[in-house]
């Protein structure tokens, strides 16, 4: 069975059970590598994955950390609870980033499995700032005129005399 996910997907968290096989591959290879072969894509995001040891969590169970680790939510989490309390080995969490905004199909197998979609917490839209017609424009100093060639070349002149004269104080000093 094939998954697919939309373009532009986000807010969501896949959860899948990854078999003995790519478990112990996972300790050789590049665990994100190996992870999207297993799952039958060309690549993931690696900030949008983790791989965890099941054994890591096991005081905390796996429904906590998922609700504490990513914000899902209990209502959310729930269905799901007993099977993923009950799972061994590794696992994958993939956030909607993990994807790039792509549009995939991810193989379902024994290799990788999926477990539980679930929804990250909405963040709320930002609220705008407010606009004040005293913050218009820019900032700094932009009647400047740019520095004429003459001037540049009167600078110039001015560092290589200054080279000039330390270079004569520096050959006379030796010299005495």
């Amino acid at each position: 069975m094939n998954l697919d996910v939309s373009p532009g997907e986000h807010g969501l968290v896949r959860i899948f059970h990854l078999g003995y096989r790519v478990s112990m591959e996972l300790q050789h290879f590049e665990a994100v590598d190996r992870l999207a072969a297993a799952l039958g894509v060309e690549s993931l995001q690696a900030e949008d994955v983790q791989i965890v040891d099941l054994s890591a969590v096991r005081e905390m169970g796996l429904t906590t950390f998922l609700m504490e680790g990513y914000g899902v939510s209990e209502d959310d989490i729930t269905p799901h609870t007993d099977t993923l309390n009950s799972l061994k080995g590794h696992i994958a969490v993939l956030r909607s980033g993990a994807f790039n905004g792509a549009p995939l199909t991810l193989s379902n197998t024994d290799d990788a499995r999926l477990i539980a979609t679930l929804r990250e917490p909405r963040m709320s839209a930002p609220t705008p700032m407010p606009s004040y017609d005293s913050a218009s424009g820019s900032s700094g100093d932009t009647d400047r005129k740019p520095v004429s060639d003459k001037a540049m070349s009167g600078r110039i002149a001015m560092y290589a005399l200054l080279a000039i004269f330390a270079f004569t104080g520096l050959i006379i000093w030796l010299a005495s």
